[in-house]
């Protein structure tokens, strides 16, 4: 997988995977849901807000706030005490009212935090979803 980034590819992944992108590609970002107990935290599944980042290319088309599909997946921060080129967030949680429709315990927790992030390495990029965006 490393090589196929490093030289100009780009990685998809969705929700609960990216633990294991974030891990094997030694990626600088973090998981601010990770051993976060349901007592604190819980959303099955709700439609969350979020702030997109126009610049971005990923994000051609859209409107500066967006409605996304969550449902028990991870949230993203940079984790600023590894190497390499800092992470872009693409799509952020704001940070209050981020509950659009549905059910979200421990909103406090995902506020300000990305939903989705875009990793450079080498060439490539490795691009985290902490959403569904197939919904």
């Amino acid at each position: 997988m490393r090589e196929f980034v490093e030289r100009g590819g780009a990685l998809l992944v969705f929700n609960e995977a990216t633990a294991y992108a974030i891990e094997r590609l030694n990626l600088p970002v973090d998981n601010t849901l990770e051993n976060v107990s349901k007592d604190r935290f819980y959303s099955p599944g709700a439609l969350l807000d979020t702030e997109v980042d126009l610049a971005h290319p990923l994000n051609f088309g859209m409107q500066p706030r967006q409605a996304v599909w969550f449902e028990s997946g991870p949230a993203f921060r940079p984790a600023f005490d590894r190497s390499g080129p800092a992470p872009a967030s693409v799509l952020r949680y704001p940070g209050s009212d981020v509950l659009a429709s549905g059910w979200l315990l421990g909103e406090e927790i995902i506020a300000a935090r990305s939903a989705v992030m875009d990793a450079p390495i080498g060439r490539g990029h490795v691009v985290l979803f902490g959403i569904r965006p197939q919904y």
